[in-house]
């Protein structure tokens, strides 16, 4: 793995199944000369306040993430594209990734976060978005 993005909705989702807040979370990981560059992002300012955080990694953050893709069969959803007109935000998920091999995968869907709720937790967890969540 030496590219990867993802984008997902939290708002069609239960927060007790998830433990997340609602908002639009995006991760972007690639691999460049002096580490992995991550960036996290997500619409809520409760989750992420700066609204955007960027990290670099060891090689090693890789590895754990394509052990996830991998964990979750995130390759099944290869090449599936479902789009809604007239959906007034972004209600879905979409993940790109590349490998070193030239293999990649891509799947989007604007209406439905199709990917396991065990994989969104887990990338939360590992991008370092925690599970708490804050009284208002």
């Amino acid at each position: 793995l030496i590219r990867f993005s993802c984008r997902f909705s939290a708002l069609s989702l239960m927060e007790e199944d998830t433990g997340l807040q609602c908002g639009v979370y995006r991760f972007d990981v690639s691999k460049g000369e002096r580490g992995v560059n991550c960036t996290v992002r997500c619409s809520n300012p409760r989750v992420l306040p700066e609204g955007e955080r960027k990290l670099t990694h060891t090689e090693d953050f890789l590895s754990k993430l394509e052990a996830l893709v991998r964990e979750y069969g995130v390759a099944r959803y290869n090449g599936s594209y479902y789009k809604v007109s007239g959906l007034p935000d972004f209600y879905g998920a979409i993940v790109d990734a590349e490998y070193a091999s030239g293999e990649t995968i891509y799947c989007y869907n604007n209406q439905d976060p199709f990917l396991p709720v065990g994989m969104i937790v887990a990338l939360c967890r590992l991008f370092g978005i925690g599970q708490e969540t804050e009284d208002t």
